[in-house]
């Protein structure tokens, strides 16, 4: 699998849009823990598509380091990227990280009602692990 991932790694850097987001979308798949920091500077990444699939492997991944980064993406002007970002922190699920919850309470009143069910799903993911 460590060709496989150091494969995708390079991937997220191709100029084809398309192929960043397939890269980020099958490094979720596998689960692939060694590629959140690629992961999370393709949140950055100048299409949204790629950031939404950026978001939906690091969910996958659930890595609380990245948690402060999907956070910030709860603000961002595309409302599918922001319902990803609240679906992710519920799979990211840190209960301890106050930030991540006050990001996710914040956006419990976002214009779209498909990102306030991504809140509340999410919110309901993180309150189940504290049980």
């Amino acid at each position: 699998q460590a060709e496989t991932t150091a494969a995708l790694l390079t991937a997220l850097h191709d100029d084809a849009w398309q192929v960043r987001e397939e890269a980020a979308t099958t490094l979720g798949k596998l689960r692939a823990a060694e590629s959140r920091d690629a992961l999370i500077e393709a949140l950055g990444d100048a299409y949204w598509q790629v950031r939404l699939r950026a978001l939906r492997a690091l969910g996958q991944i659930g890595d609380a380091a990245s948690a402060t980064h999907v956070a910030a993406l709860l603000s961002h002007p595309i409302s599918n990227v922001r319902k990803e970002a609240a679906l992710a922190l519920g799979e990211i699920g840190e209960t301890s990280d106050a930030q991540m919850l006050t990001a996710l309470e914040a956006a419990r009143t976002d214009a779209d009602p498909e990102v306030r069910k991504a809140v509340r799903i999410a919110l309901a993911q993180i309150a189940g692990r504290i049980r």
